[in-house]
Formats: C-alpha cells, structure tokens, sequence
C-alpha cells in the first residue's frame, strides 16, 4: 500500500471510530475484512438501558415471600394425620366387630352340633339300650322252677322290691296293653324294634299305659296283685312275641349282670 493510501485508511479509521459504525479494512492482500464494533464510549447506545437493570419482575414478589399463600394452610396442617387416624380407628372397629360377629356365630354353630350329637345318641340309646327293670331289687324266683306257689312252671324272673319302686322300660318299645291279666295281675306288655315283648306283671299302679317309652322310662310301680305272696315285679320276656325264654339269660345276652 502507498504512503497515501494509508494516511487515507487511517483518516478513515479514525472517523469510525468517533461515530461508532462499520468500516471495512482491506489488507495487504487484497482481502476486504468487515468488522462491526459497539464502542465502549460513553454514548447511550453503550449504556446500561432500563432493559438491562433489575426490573421490578425479578424481584421478590410477595408470591415467593412468606405470604399467607405460602403459610401452612389449615388444609396444610396435621388435619391429613388427623383424618388418617380417624379412618383407621374406623378400620380397626369394623374388624373387631366383624370377629365379633364370627365367634358368636362359631360358638351358636358349636351348640347346635352339639344339641345334634347328643339327640344323635340319645335316640341311638334309646333304641339299643337295655337297662334292669329295677335299680334295687333281690331275686327270689328264677325262670323254669316249680312249686305249689305256680300251676305250671316259673316262666318268668321274680325280682322282689318295696311296694311302689319305681318299674322301667327294659328297652325302647311301644306299650301294646296295659290292664288286668288274670293271674299276673296289673300288666303292662311292651313290643320292641325286634318284636320281642317284655311283660311286667303284679304292678300296683300304671305310670304309662300306651304310646312309646324309651329305655329306663318309668312305666308302672311294684305290686303284689294277681297270684303273689308279696310285693314284686314279675318279668317275662318273648322275643317275636312267642314263647318266653329265660330273662336272666337274655339280660346278660345284652350286657347286663342281674
């Protein structure tokens, strides 16, 4: 470049540089340079303009102080701990309740099994049982003997007891007569499930004269009516309601020691 071109270039510069624009530079190449500076001088396009400072919209706003908005609102405060108790102090009680509930109704179901099994047995007792006529007694004639006090042989078993003891059922049956039967006296005959009848004879009282009695049940009391020397019970048994058998024999065929 030549003397004049650079005292050119540097007027130039210099009025850029006092009005702050754009100017071009070409080197010595040949190549064009363009370069757009701000300058720092204290013109208002440098400045600090009221876009740059602090606005009003970065300071605290009452938003983001310890406003009432920001403060522990009454929905805020233990009511959720509050309200969480009081719904598991609910849960809680249903639950109780609820196997409350459940053990009166295991304990109502343990009674009625109960109540069954007992009726259960009571009913199989009944129709198996075989019990002595007499809780206290003595033998004083058996069945087969002889003698003047009978016009033929002894079928029966002779079991001596106060006037009135109490006469039970042998075993469950129906009553099938109850009356006077000559020399037996006041007699009462019972059929049972397997058609054997029982004749309880010489009573002096009727407790049952008919329907169904199980065993052990009071029918009749001790007397001495008929052909009898003393007060007793005369007892018979026949099974299908034939011919009678021993009483002492089929007694202990049933588990009993008279």
């Amino acid at each position: 470049m030549s003397k004049t071109g650079r005292v050119i270039l540097s007027v130039g510069v210099a009025g850029l540089v006092a009005t702050g624009g754009v100017y071009g530079i070409v080197s010595g190449d040949g190549r064009s340079v363009a370069h757009t500076e701000a300058m720092t001088s204290g013109s208002p396009s440098v400045t600090s303009s009221p876009s740059v400072t602090a606005s009003p919209s970065v300071t605290r706003s009452p938003s983001v102080t310890g406003s009432s908005s920001v403060t522990s609102s009454p929905s805020a405060t233990s009511s959720p701990s509050a309200a969480a108790g009081t719904q598991v102090r609910s849960v809680v009680a249903e639950r109780t309740a609820a196997v409350k509930r459940a053990k009166r109704a295991q304990k109502r179901q343990h009674l009625r099994v109960r109540k069954h099994v007992k009726g259960v047995k009571r009913r199989a007792v009944s129709r198996r049982a075989v019990v002595l006529p007499l809780k206290s007694y003595r033998i004083t004639a058996g069945f087969g003997q002889v003698g003047n006090r009978w016009s033929r042989r002894h079928t029966g078993l002779d079991m001596a007891a106060p006037l009135g003891t109490p006469v039970r059922a042998v075993s469950a049956g129906t009553i099938i007569s109850a009356g006077w039967g000559g020399p037996y006296g006041n007699r009462i005959k019972i059929r049972h499930a397997d058609g054997t009848q029982t004749w309880y004879c010489h009573l002096s009282a009727y407790v049952r004269r008919s329907g169904r009695v199980a065993a052990g049940q009071v029918i009749g009391r001790v007397g001495s009516t008929g052909n009898s020397t003393g007060p007793h019970l005369h007892l018979e048994v026949r099974p299908g309601g034939g011919a009678p058998v021993n009483p002492l024999t089929w007694l202990r065929a049933h588990g009993l020691n008279p």
